[in-house]
C-alpha cells in the first residue's frame, strides 16, 4: 500500500508536546532521565486480550514500524498509510467474510462516531472525499485484492496478519476487538486521536461498499 495523498491537507496535527513516561516502544524520553516500570501493562487496555497477545501486539508493531517506516520519509501522510494497512489487514482476519465486515465495520463507525462532536464528523466527511477521491485507483486495487485471495504486493503485511491471527479466539467480541487493536497500533506511533481513528474506520468502509 502506497502513501496516501492529501491527508494532512486539510487536518494538520496540533503538536501537543510529549508527556513522559509514554507507554509504547520507540517513544521519546528525556535526555539524562532513568524511569522504571515502563514495561508495566494497563490491565484496563488489555481487557479483550491476554498479557502475552497484547505484548505480543505492541512488539509486532514495533518490528514493523523499523521494517516499513525506517525505508520512507516519515511525515503525517506515511504514518497514517502505515496505520490504514495494518488495520485493513486486521478487518480481513476479524471479519473474514467480505459482507460481514461491511457490516462490523459500519458498526465500528457508528460506535466512534458518538465519541466526536457533529461539527467534527462534518470535517471528517469532507476530509474523507478528498482523501477517496485523491487515491481512488490505489482504493480499487484495494478492494480487488482483499477478501478475494489474491496475491499482495505488501509482504511486509504477512508477519501482521500472523500475529492478529495468534491473538484473536472464537469467543472474542470481534468488534470490540478490532476497536481494542487498532487503538492500540495508533498509540504504538503516538497518534491517540478519535478524530483519525474514525477517518480511516470511514475509508475501509468505504473501499468495502466499491464494487
Amino acid at each position: 500500500m502506497g502513501e496516501l495523498k492529501s491527508f494532512v491537507k486539510s487536518n494538520p496535527s496540533v503538536n501537543m508536546g510529549n508527556k513522559f513516561p509514554v507507554d509504547g516502544f520507540f517513544m521519546d524520553f528525556p535526555n539524562n532521565a532513568v524511569f522504571s516500570g515502563g514495561g508495566s501493562l494497563d490491565v484496563n487496555r488489555a481487557k479483550l486480550i491476554d498479557q502475552v497477545s497484547y505484548l505480543e501486539i505492541k512488539t509486532g508493531v514495533s518490528a514493523l514500524i523499523v521494517e516499513k517506516l525506517a525505508e520512507d520519509k516519515v511525515d503525517e501522510d506515511s504514518i497514517f498509510s502505515f496505520l490504514l494497512a495494518l488495520q485493513f489487514r486486521l478487518a480481513e482476519v476479524l471479519f473474514p467474510v467480505r459482507k460481514e465486515a461491511k457490516v462490523k465495520i459500519r458498526t465500528v463507525v457508528n460506535i466512534l462516531s458518538q465519541r466526536l462532536h457533529v461539527e467534527a464528523q462534518v470535517k471528517i466527511d469532507e476530509q474523507l472525499m478528498d482523501i477517496f477521491l485523491d487515491n481512488i485507483d490505489e482504493f480499487r486495487d484495494m478492494g480487488g485484492v482483499m477478501w478475494q485471495k489474491k496475491p499482495s504486493e505488501d509482504m511486509w503485511l504477512d508477519s501482521w496478519e500472523k500475529t492478529c491471527k495468534e491473538v484473536v479466539s472464537e469467543q472474542a467480541d470481534r468488534v470490540a476487538l478490532f476497536l481494542k487493536i487498532s487503538t492500540l497500533i495508533f498509540e504504538q506511533v503516538n497518534v491517540v486521536d478519535n478524530y483519525k481513528l474514525l477517518l480511516s474506520c470511514k475509508l475501509l468502509y468505504n473501499v468495502l461498499c466499491l464494487k
